[in-house]
């Protein structure tokens, strides 16, 4: 300050408003400004897809979510409950009897082979032995299903009979030798087979 200087009279700055950051005040419908920003309501976002400034744009706030359809994550949670269902109420039945699951059948790498029957007479009474040997074709170790020997008489009649095996576990390439001494039948013996017996 220098003595005798006249008086200027200090200018406002022009470009004092530019370094507000943001400012806005709630107007009530009556028209009347509040005073007090501290007391005024804050907006509450109703909406979670507003981002940004862009809330402050008329009718931002307004809900966009509608009655639209499911979303994938929901048909697909429907459709796991539907499949959980079937399958609990008898599905996986269905499933097995029409074989989409393959199944380890052991006959399929057992082969039957050397299969040779006789009849012989002793003690007055005619007996029908039945030799054999199951070979294992496979490239692991199975347990030998039994076996079912069916006997052909000359009149047609057909009598069956078991062999048990005990489940015999057969390594790859080796053979399970079988022997049976059945009663012939009084007609006489037409043909004999011998299968596995199913599981």
């Amino acid at each position: 300050m220098v003595p005798g200087a006249p008086l200027e009279r200090p200018q406002p700055a022009r470009h004092a408003r530019d370094t507000v950051d943001a400012e806005y005040e709630t107007v009530p419908t009556g028209g009347s400004r509040s005073r007090d920003r501290d007391t005024a309501p804050a907006a509450k976002p109703t909406d979670v897809g507003v981002a940004g400034l862009d809330m402050l744009r008329p009718g931002a706030g307004v809900s966009r979510s509608g009655g639209g359809r499911g979303g994938p994550l929901f048909w697909l949670f429907g459709a796991v409950l539907v499949a959980g269902a079937f399958w609990i109420a008898g599905g996986h039945s269905l499933v097995h009897d029409l074989a989409i699951l393959p199944a380890s059948a052991p006959a399929q790498a057992l082969r039957l082979v050397d299969v040779q029957s006789r009849v012989e007479r002793h003690g007055g009474k005619s007996l029908l032995f039945v030799d054999g040997a199951a070979l294992n074709e496979g490239d692991r170790t199975v347990s030998v299903p039994g076996l079912s020997i069916d006997v052909l008489a000359r009149d047609g009649s057909t009598t069956r009979y078991f062999l048990g095996t005990n489940d015999q576990q057969l390594d790859p390439g080796t053979r399970f030798p079988f022997s049976s001494r059945l009663v012939a039948p009084s007609e006489g013996v037409k043909s004999v087979s011998v299968t596995f017996r199913p599981s």
